[in-house]
């Protein structure tokens, strides 16, 4: 398995939600599973007495790979919160980040987040929990253990066995990095390709993202929630076999 580094998580949220804020960073925290490989930033920790706020949130947005937006009618209200959103999405257009929101209460996921994952909350916090540390967690495992299944190859002429080794190769990768090298090697009509390919629909009628590392973000989570993820690297390596290059 490739090694990586472990990942950090940004909480990002109205200090009148910290109560979530606080529960959210203590399941993470507490996960067993991901004990060890992801840390959590969140401010009332991380930015001390007579830290520079704003650089010290900058510095912690700069190292993280997980932006966990806590979405509600004090996060839209707080500038704060939406100077953390437009340095995440900023980030996230130059393949540094992922964005997590989670939605607390009736309101509209942040319009530069629309059309990606988001994880439910209004209902019951304890089971978007649950969906946050599955999410995280699958993130950070390989390909081939989230899709342990083998194909059989009628032929090993040198298509063949390129295919064969771009699959192998990818197998081995953990989801959180297949996203980097796909923005690394592919442009946003290659993803366009792919998911029509999968899904036998246009990305632009589901999706509302024009951004080459969002959209990677969204077909590789919808490949996984839908369990197809093992059809997404057959695509990947039958049509853009180069992918695998990029994987040191």
């Amino acid at each position: 398995m490739l090694e990586t580094k472990k990942s950090q998580v940004f909480i990002s949220y109205s200090w009148k939600d910290q109560d979530k804020a606080t529960r959210i960073e203590a399941a993470l925290k507490e996960d067993p599973i991901l004990a060890g490989k992801i840390s959590v930033w969140r401010d009332q920790n991380d930015a001390k007495p007579g830290d520079r706020i704003a650089a010290k949130i900058l510095e912690g947005l700069s190292n993280t790979d997980y932006f966990v937006l806590l979405v509600s009618e004090n996060s839209n209200a707080s500038p704060w919160v939406q100077r953390e959103i437009s340095t995440a999405v900023d980030l996230a257009d130059k393949k540094k980040l992922t964005p997590v929101p989670v939605l607390l209460s009736n309101v509209e996921v942040p319009f530069e987040f629309r059309g990606l994952l988001y994880i439910d909350a209004r209902s019951s916090l304890t089971n978007a929990l649950n969906k946050l540390l599955n999410f995280l967690r699958s993130q950070l495992a390989t390909i081939a253990s989230i899709e342990p299944r083998e194909i059989l190859r009628k032929s090993f002429d040198d298509k063949t066995l390129a295919w064969k080794s771009c699959q192998d190769k990818l197998r081995e990768v953990q989801v959180n990095r297949l996203r980097f090298y796909l923005t690394e090697t592919l442009t946003l009509s290659d993803v366009k390709v792919l998911w029509f390919d999968l899904f036998g629909r246009k990305m632009e009628d589901e999706v509302n993202v024009q951004n080459l590392p969002l959209s990677c973000i969204e077909l590789l989570e919808r490949s996984r929630r839908e369990q197809i993820i093992f059809e997404l690297i057959d695509v990947i390596c039958r049509n853009y076999p180069h992918v695998s290059k990029s994987v040191p």
